[in-house]
């Protein structure tokens, strides 16, 4: 599967149905990093960073990217009964947000300007002294991926199917802040450690039946982690919003 599957999709159908003589807009309703049910990387991390990756890259491609599955109730069969079973909802079957739910909601806080792009990262404006970025981190699948059934591996064993983990470091300079003035950054991380359900999860050993107060826990606890600072600007300028899909 290409990391760009996406981007390469819309962009052949654009070009069959312009032969066909086609002049209106495009949009994608159903998309998918796989076709599977029972796949625990639709609850993952990887999936929201992924479909950030993919969005930016296909945003001109397309007047709408969307996902069918709203919520994993759609899936849900007589064998359903753990918190998560690797459907492709944005919502877990008991409600709770999913990796994928915030990478739709912060491709959605997103300015109207866009100032520059990356792979990675994308810097937007609503105006001069609002500057939004969104940055996701977004690792390749590997063999041990495509070699093995997508229904075979536990929740926990999801890092063995990358090629990496690591971390990605990036900065960004934002020349057009103002010498000396006071600027409110504002973080929004969601990571394994901080806002994935599929990891919480595990911290309760994937245990099925969960009591009416450990769903609640998992609810509260499943939202990324915001961190908001009031910094001056020195030498090196400052983001004022920043969103962080790892």
């Amino acid at each position: 599967m290409s990391s760009f599957f996406l981007e390469e999709q819309v962009t052949l159908i654009r070009e069959h149905l312009k032969k066909a003589g086609f002049s209106g807009e495009y949009w994608v309703t159903e998309w998918e990093n796989s076709l599977a049910n029972r796949n625990y990387i639709q609850d993952s991390c990887f999936r929201g960073a992924f479909i950030v990756k993919n969005v930016l890259r296909s945003q001109e491609k397309a007047a709408a990217l969307g996902i069918f599955n709203a919520s994993d109730l759609l899936n849900v069969y007589s064998d359903t009964q753990s918190v998560l079973s690797g459907s492709a909802g944005l919502l877990s079957r008991n409600g709770i947000c999913k990796p994928a739910y915030y990478a739709y909601r912060f491709l959605s806080l997103l300015g109207k300007y866009r100032i520059c792009q990356t792979e990675s990262c994308i810097v937007t404006a609503e105006n001069p002294l609002d500057i939004r970025i969104l940055c996701c981190n977004c690792k390749a699948l590997g063999p041990k991926y495509y070699l093995s059934e997508e229904n075979s591996y536990l929740p926990d064993e999801l890092d063995r199917l990358f090629l990496d983990t690591n971390a990605q470091s990036m900065e960004l300079v934002l020349s057009s802040l103002e010498r000396d003035a006071v600027y409110i950054v504002c973080q929004q991380i969601l990571n394994r450690e901080k806002g994935s359900i599929l990891d919480k999860w595990i911290d309760f050993h994937c245990y099925d039946q969960l009591s009416r107060s450990d769903l609640e826990y998992l609810g509260k606890v499943s939202v990324p982690e915001i961190i908001s600072q009031r910094l001056r600007r020195g030498r090196k300028p400052v983001p004022s919003c920043c969103s962080v899909m790892a």
